[in-house]
């Protein structure tokens, strides 16, 4: 008599936390009974609000505190396969090809991120504009370590970073990733004790705008 090996996948929701139960069932010819069962809780860790322009070449890149390790991402209403995305330790990266196609039927997507710590909703908000901005948050809190930003040039460049007396040894840029040296950061508040946050500004520019956007970074 031959025997079936059959997952049963059933996931709801209860409260703030969702639950998956994955059950393993054996399934002869007239009856069927369970075997073992296996139940993995997620918590809900919330909704994350972002945009992409798709002007931007880039592929579209958020930076996710305490990630923990992924097990699956899905697209609501659409189909990702591990060729359209990677994680790189808290980066999660998504192709611009993918996105653009998306972006054909859809204003917005919600992306849903299922890890060790907890699921996670991201709101993803399709833009077409030319103008340069900053995409990741622009005010911050200072952890003490270093903070990264994530530049829109739109077709165009980054022209400068200025504020509390910055240098190009304080910063580094790598694409469109601006990162603050958290001992710069530091060393401003310790050499002033009351100081609340830093200030500093980003120019950027294209064929047609010239645009500097303001970073604030608060103490802790």
């Amino acid at each position: 008599m031959k025997k079936l090996f059959i997952l049963v996948l059933l996931l709801f929701m209860v409260g703030c936390t969702s639950q998956t139960t994955i059950e393993e069932t054996t399934t002869t010819n007239q009856d069927s009974q369970y075997v073992s069962s296996t139940e993995f809780e997620y918590l809900d860790l919330g909704t994350i609000e972002a945009s992409y322009n798709l002007q931007n070449l880039n592929d579209f890149y958020i930076v996710i505190a305490d990630l923990g390790l992924v097990h699956e991402l899905e697209v609501v209403a659409d189909e990702i396969t591990i060729s359209d995305y990677h994680i790189d330790e808290n980066k999660l990266f998504i192709s611009h090809d993918y996105l653009v196609g998306l972006s054909n039927s859809n204003d917005e997507i919600e992306i849903e991120l299922y890890t060790s710590n907890g699921k996670l909703e991201i709101e993803l908000n399709f833009q077409d504009s030319a103008v340069p901005s900053i995409i990741s948050e622009n005010e911050v809190i200072f952890q003490g370590n270093d903070i990264e930003f994530v530049l829109d040039y739109a077709g165009g460049e980054f022209v400068e970073i200025d504020g509390s007396d910055i240098s190009t040894n304080d910063y580094t840029l790598v694409d469109n990733i601006l990162t603050i040296d958290s001992d710069f950061i530091q060393d401003l508040f310790d050499a002033e004790p009351s100081r609340n946050n830093v200030v500093l500004s980003v120019q950027l520019r294209n064929d047609d705008n010239v645009v500097i956007v303001y970073i604030v970074i608060t103490r802790n």
